[in-house]
């Protein structure tokens, strides 16, 4: 992710493109505050959201939610909650993951599932 911290009045069109490949997706903050965005819908194995709100947050390899969606998400794809509050799953089984996909007006992005576990003590 890119951040322009150029001066409020400096326009898209002076982004260095020598920074980035591919193309900029501009997306409306709902609370600049907290760099919230509209979701379409977020998706992985059998779970998805529906029209949600999420934070946009680059400073953190981590993806989290509302407990109940991220819930939903872990036994859609066979996960189980530690004592910390985290998820494992089986690394035999990253082959076979899900992506995680977030569509962002009308746009999807994906996760693939294999580079949604850090994988740590060979488990």
């Amino acid at each position: 992710m890119l951040i322009n911290r150029a001066l409020p009045t400096t326009p898209p069109s002076t982004t260095d493109k020598s920074k980035f490949k591919g193309e900029i997706t501009w997306v409306k903050l709902e609370e600049p505050k907290y760099w919230q965005i509209t979701l379409d819908n977020v998706s992985a194995g059998s779970y998805s959201s529906g029209k949600t709100n999420g934070i946009v947050d680059s400073g953190t390899s981590l993806i989290t939610g509302p407990s109940l969606e991220i819930q939903k998400i872990a036994a859609s794809v066979g996960a189980q909650a530690n004592l910390l509050g985290q998820y494992t799953i089986d690394c035999s089984k990253l082959s076979t993951l899900p992506n995680l996909d977030f569509t962002i007006n009308g746009k999807a992005w994906s996760v693939p599932g294999k580079d949604l576990v850090i994988q740590s003590g060979g488990t």
